[in-house]
């Protein structure tokens, strides 16, 4: 019997996560992902059959142990149709590792994942469509098949994949961040919409605004490369990351939250929302008014997070805007934002190169931005 390894990873995430403007069906299909594939290891269906190697917001690394490597495959697939009731596009392969170093396994396993998802259709099929009177009130392309209750508008038709995150999205939310807190349960509240998140007469001009924050690793993927040459130096960077910086930020954030009034609705629910966690990037969105709170929380981290004495940073984009403007391209320029500031990073001193980084967008009104974002992004370019 081989030494063999399985890798698994959700694709074509803008089929899944990132096809609506709506922030319960984003969350919902975020949290499934995270969920389904840090559970794997410890599935009832697949007890015994898989030990985790490492794992982030949507992909993992497994070793398999001691059952037929084509048996165990097919089983992670038919758990990952059911957890997802067929919604989502995952790929899984596996390779016999003997003989083969572990960068050589990592790089085998996703050549393989990338060949599978080039034989998957985009849009995963699920169940079946079947036909309707008008598309997802949401997505806008599949089938509008089920009711759904939508605040302020009604009952709308909704398709059966949107349907089926949203009715995530709420449990998911507090198992997951008692999971990543070490806690049985979950003691916090969160808002359940942009509106309510942001909404606060007192704060003046910034009442209904929001910061929407993406953080991502500098470099995270070539210190990998460079540094986790065997399985528990990969497993040593990821309790780097997650246990021993990530986690101890989302409790301080979760803390202060708790304690600041401004952080709070009137029902004492937090205004935060998680949209990404795991591997190296995270997406928040807060109230306008805590935007730099929170981005100084995350960078002023004390010890400041390395592995093996190397500096873990991290480039972000904030970008502030008023509540109901269009979630994927906000999140969109949050992240060019980033790029930009990672590519200032490139173009500096040697002592420089191995900082933390951020660029930031006032967005007065979307209407300034229309199409392409490219263009926008090459002349903010030319101008820092």
């Amino acid at each position: 019997m081989g030494d063999y390894y399985l890798r698994v990873e959700a694709v074509n995430l803008d089929n899944f996560v990132y096809d609506t403007n709506d922030i319960s069906t984003i969350r919902g299909g975020s949290f499934l992902l995270l969920d389904t594939v840090n559970r794997l290891e410890s599935a009832h269906d697949l007890k015994g059959l898989l030990e985790k190697v490492s794992t982030g917001a949507s992909a993992g690394l497994f070793r398999i142990i001691g059952n037929d490597p084509d048996d165990v495959k097919k089983r992670v697939k038919d758990y990952l149709n059911k957890k997802t009731e067929g919604h989502a596009t995952f790929v899984v392969d596996t390779i016999d590792g003997t003989g083969l170093n572990f960068k050589t396994i990592q790089e085998k396993l996703l050549a393989k994942n990338r060949w599978s998802q080039w034989q998957q259709l985009t849009i995963p099929w699920g169940k079946g469509w079947k036909g309707s009177e008008a598309p997802c009130f949401f997505d806008g392309i599949r089938p509008g098949l089920e009711d759904e209750v939508v605040a302020g508008k009604g009952v709308k038709k909704v398709s059966s994949s949107v349907k089926f995150r949203r009715n995530s999205r709420k449990q998911l939310r507090k198992d997951i961040y008692a999971r990543i807190l070490g806690q049985e349960s979950c003691p916090y509240e969160f808002t359940s919409n942009l509106e309510n998140l942001s909404e606060d007469k007192g704060q003046g001009v910034l009442n209904k605004k929001i910061a929407f924050i993406y953080v991502d690793g500098n470099k995270f993927g070539k210190i990998r490369d460079e540094k986790c040459t065997e399985e528990r130096m990969l497993q040593g960077f990821d309790r780097s990351v997650q246990e021993d910086f990530r986690k101890p930020v989302l409790q301080k954030l979760l803390f202060h939250m708790t304690d600041n009034y401004a952080s709070r609705t009137s029902d004492g629910e937090l205004r935060l929302e998680t949209l990404l966690w795991g591997g190296d990037e995270i997406e928040w969105v807060v109230p306008a008014w805590k935007g730099w709170e929170v981005l100084r929380l995350f960078y002023e981290f004390d010890p400041p997070p390395a592995y093996d004495k190397t500096p873990l940073t991290h480039a972000a984009g904030i970008v502030f805007c008023h509540h109901n403007a269009p979630i994927l391209q906000i999140r969109k320029l949050a992240r060019g934002l980033a790029d930009l500031a990672k590519s200032r990073l490139v173009s500096s001193s040697e002592s420089h190169k191995q900082s933390d980084i951020f660029h930031y967008l006032i967005l007065e009104s979307f209407d300034m931005l229309e199409g392409s974002l490219d263009p926008f992004f090459h002349s903010l370019d030319n101008c820092l």
